[in-house]
């Protein structure tokens, strides 16, 4: 009997072994499967289909447990990896995103171990995902990055994409627009190559946002419009709400409110389409929450307790969270408080459910202000701390002084106006576009009522006989702080005004160092015309005189030979020479010709004596007598030295020399086409030297320009700006 039981029992566990010889994947096969074999392996199958198809979670753990002892027995680092890969989806079903953090590092770690490079690109996308989530960039970063260059030694796939996108959006989140620009339209760039629409959609309404964020709606809408287009092409109904949500945002943004909520009502009628309840429901929530914006509370009201309603029947969490918070708002924005604390309490129920602080930064600002507004002052003053707390590591200065505002508000109605004011200093040096006005009044009121509660403090602790007495202090204190800021002031002004006239003295140093300057060079031209003007009178009144004498004896001797002919008609040449040289030394006289004339005659007797050719022209239109006579001399020695250098040194065969008056600048070119000189020569001649003292004290510029083909020099000089609007009329008057 015991052995017909013994054999019945084996047959019953031998039928569903052979049924599953057809690789039966139900539940119930692949559960009894690895109780039977107690492999990693089959635990493995049985864990991935409790995660694929929603199996109850209390089925998944014991699959999870099971799985963990059958990996350490049989010391597979594999399925020991796999564990926490698919611990950690349990984590994130269960919104413990923490423990998915720790779960999906471990699975990381260890297949690194194992180089399998293709299931660590799969963990760096969901640990870059996740990190962006939790508003940490940097970390979210690494890992995206660090699952790109995975992908350079394996193929493109859809997770490479993702890794793409999520990398342009740790950009987005944190509001550097031009890096999550790039990236996006990398990311894009790569889903049109491999030909993933679904993902061509996603980066298209990425670009939109960003877009939207850099204040430029055409390309913004464009963008949206696309990936609507292609919605449309492959019958992808499930991200057309969210696109109407995001123009929506868009228009509400642009302060078109009515627009926006056209879109947003576009995007209700559109899942109400699909049907599918947790879109519908996030539909509701969107519209509701761009309704309260709209100051539209009753409308908002209603809209959103459809969405709570659908929401709760579908059991999404964290859409039914949000609902909660913004029909709170609702209420509160609407004055109705009680009915607030009714929904407030609902999400206070599901905020235990979210270990991340980053997603419930609204939530906690919205029960502070709450509890401000209700006067459970003691109750928001923790809540603010906590926001601080989290904005150490995600600083958002508005938002910082929002909480370090509320705890000044909050303390100052406790009596404790100390830390009242410490609080709201802080919250202004946290937001320093706050207008100075306000915050002058705040803090003011706050530092005299903290004053008063001091004063009344001593008061109630000293007699009546020693009031007199505190006053006294008082005054005295007030006496002495106004004498300080008294003294402060005075110095302040005293400071300004030695600093002024430190730079009035200052600017008079340099205006005499400038005259002085113009002085002594005017003194020694005046010295060195004087000098030429005594060699001048002393050749031609002396030398030439005597060499005129001589000649006429010379002649008288008639019957000299051929030589003595010779040697007269060198002594002619000397004298003409000599008398050449006392000419030029001579000051020009101006009462009888112009500069241009002057200058022409000049050139005109050179061109006698000189071998090299020399053109001179001048601008005809201009009357030159009209010149100041300071500058036409100075003009005309300029042009005296310029061209005998050229005639001595430059081996030139033809020089030119203009004068030209045009748009009130007078210029002076003298140029040749003979051999240069080095300009960066430290000894330059006295030449050049007097030629630019003569320049500078007529206000005018020199420019030189000299190489192998020849050497041009400029003279120009502005004559409205060193002698007013008057010459300028007068020259061209003519």
């Amino acid at each position: 009997m015991k052995k017909k039981s013994l054999c019945l029992i084996i047959l019953i566990l031998f039928i569903p072994l052979t049924i599953c010889g057809e690789e039966d994947l139900s539940f119930e096969s692949l559960q009894l499967k690895s109780s039977v074999s107690k492999k990693a392996e089959d635990y493995y199958k049985l864990c991935e289909y409790c995660y694929e198809h929603d199996v109850e979670l209390s089925s998944f753990a014991v699959c999870l447990d099971s799985m963990k002892c059958a990996a350490l027995r049989e010391k597979s680092v594999y399925y020991l990896a796999q564990y926490y890969n698919l611990h950690a989806e349990y984590a994130y079903v269960l919104d413990s995103m923490k423990l998915y953090a720790e779960n999906k590092k471990k699975a990381y770690l260890l297949f690194k171990g194992l180089h399998r490079s293709d299931l660590q690109a799969d963990c760096c996308g969901e640990l870059g995902y996740y990190y962006n989530i939790i508003t940490s960039y940097d970390s979210a970063r690494y890992y995206l990055r660090e699952g790109i260059h995975l992908f350079e030694r394996l193929d493109k796939n859809d997770t490479y994409l993702a890794l793409l996108t999520n990398l342009a959006s740790s950009y987005l989140y944190e509001g550097i627009n031009d890096s999550a620009l790039m990236h996006s339209q990398n990311a894009l760039k790569w889903s049109e190559q491999m030909k993933d629409t679904v993902m061509q959609i996603e980066n298209l309404n990425q670009l939109g946002v960003i877009y939207r964020k850099k204040n430029m709606p055409d390309q913004s809408i464009l963008f949206y419009e696309k990936a609507l287009h292609l919605c449309d092409l492959i019958g992808q109904k499930m991200r057309v709400p969210s696109l109407y949500f995001n123009i929506a945002i868009l228009y509400a943004e642009s302060d078109r409110l009515e627009e926006g909520l056209d879109f947003s009502r576009k995007a209700l009628d559109y899942s109400l389409k699909i049907g599918d309840k947790n879109i519908i429901g996030a539909s509701f929530m969107n519209l509701g929450s761009l309704l309260v914006k709209n100051k539209m509370y009753d409308n908002a009201i209603d809209t959103l307790r459809n969405a709570i309603s659908i929401v709760s029947e579908v059991g999404n969490l964290r859409t039914l969270f949000l609902a909660y918070q913004n029909m709170t708002n609702a209420f509160y924005k609407s004055s109705r408080l009680d009915s607030a604390w009714v929904y407030q309490e609902k999400a206070d129920k599901l905020a235990a459910k979210f270990d991340s602080e980053p997603q419930l930064f609204n939530y906690y600002q919205g029960k502070a202000s709450l509890l401000n507004a209700t006067g459970r002052y003691k109750e928001a003053i923790p809540i603010y701390h906590r926001l601080l707390q989290n904005y150490i590591d995600f600083p958002q200065d508005f938002r910082k002084f929002e909480a370090y505002n509320g705890l000044a508000v909050c303390y100052a109605q406790l009596g404790e106006f100390d830390k009242a004011y410490c609080y709201l200093d802080s919250a202004y040096i946290s937001k320093d576009s706050v207008l100075t006005g306000e915050r002058s009044k705040q803090m003011s009121d706050f530092m005299v009522k903290y004053q008063t509660k001091e004063k009344e403090l001593e008061i109630a602790h000293l007699k009546e006989k020693q009031s007199r007495r505190l006053l006294y202090y008082i005054i005295s204190w007030f006496v002495i702080v106004l004498f300080i800021l008294y003294r402060a002031f005075r110095n302040k002004i005293k400071i300004t005004r030695l600093s002024l006239l430190a730079k009035e003295k200052e600017k008079e140093f340099m205006v005499l160092q400038k005259e002085t300057e113009v002085r002594l060079t005017q003194k020694y031209i005046d010295g060195l015309e004087a000098e030429r003007k005594r060699l001048a009178q002393e050749l031609h009144d002396g030398v030439c005189n005597n060499l005129f004498a001589l000649e006429m004896n010379m002649n008288a001797l008639t019957d000299s030979p051929d030589s003595l002919k010779e040697s007269v008609a060198m002594l002619h040449q000397i004298r003409e020479d000599v008398r050449g040289i006392s000419h030029e030394l001579m000051p020009p006289v101006f009462q009888y010709a112009t500069i241009d004339e002057m200058l022409s005659d000049y050139i005109s007797h050179l061109c006698r004596t000189a071998s090299t050719e020399i053109q001179y022209y001048s601008t005809r239109t201009v009357d030159w007598g009209k010149l100041p006579q300071e500058v036409g001399y100075e003009v005309y020695r300029i042009v005296q030295e310029t061209l005998n250098n050229s005639l001595k040194y430059a081996d030139a065969s033809l020089i030119e020399v203009s004068l030209v008056y045009k748009n009130n600048l007078l210029m002076i070119t003298v140029s040749d086409d003979g051999k240069g000189f080095d300009l960066n020569k430290k000894n330059k001649g006295v030449g050049l030297r007097t030629i630019a003292e003569r320049v500078k004290s007529i206000g005018g510029e020199l420019n030189i320009k000299t190489g192998t083909t020849g050497t041009m020099v400029t003279v120009t000089i502005d004559m409205e700006k060193k002698y007013g609007g008057q010459v300028n009329d007068n020259i061209i008057g003519r």
